[in-house]
């Protein structure tokens, strides 16, 4: 557990203030009486590593929304 938590302390630790307070929504959404499966947090991992090596790829999620909403207008 501690390594997990030291890797996604070092992921984090450059990440912008928005997508910081994304994931404390996310953590304080979930229920810890429930396990996440393995593969979540695999895909999560991944995830976290593609948004550190291209991080210009990455759109703010309000900025994704507004785009899906102008396509459909």
């Amino acid at each position: 557990m501690q390594s997990t938590l030291e890797e996604i302390n070092e992921r984090l630790k450059h990440a912008p203030q928005d997508v910081l307070e994304r994931i404390l929504g996310y953590i304080d959404a979930m229920s810890f009486t429930q396990s996440i499966p393995d593969w979540q947090r695999k895909e999560v991992l991944k995830r976290v590593k593609e948004y550190e090596e291209n991080p210009d790829k990455a759109i703010a999620f309000d900025k994704a929304m507004e785009s899906i909403a102008n396509k459909y207008k």
